[in-house]
């Protein structure tokens, strides 16, 4: 539960941010300023989101299916 979740959260923050990095650079450098418009970063933002969740995907649903397994024994509640 807790290690996945954790896992799954520094991953998605390690793609994000890179991807955001990545982007402004290049968006920075085909137009030659140092500043994006409002326009730009509302695409920078959605294409960081689509490429972040599309790479953590898989990791999610890992994370779900382990916290969602029951244990061996286990009663409705899952204690056991």
């Amino acid at each position: 539960g807790w290690y996945a979740t954790c896992v799954l959260d520094v991953s998605y923050a390690m793609i994000q941010f890179t991807v955001l990095e990545w982007l402004v650079t290049l968006f920075d450098a085909s137009q030659g300023r140092t500043a994006l418009s409002p326009q730009q970063d509302a695409i920078v933002g959605f294409l960081v989101g689509v490429f972040t969740a599309i790479a953590t995907e898989p990791l999610d649903v890992i994370k779900t299916r382990l916290q969602t397994q029951r244990r061996a024994g286990a009663g409705a509640g899952g204690a056991g």
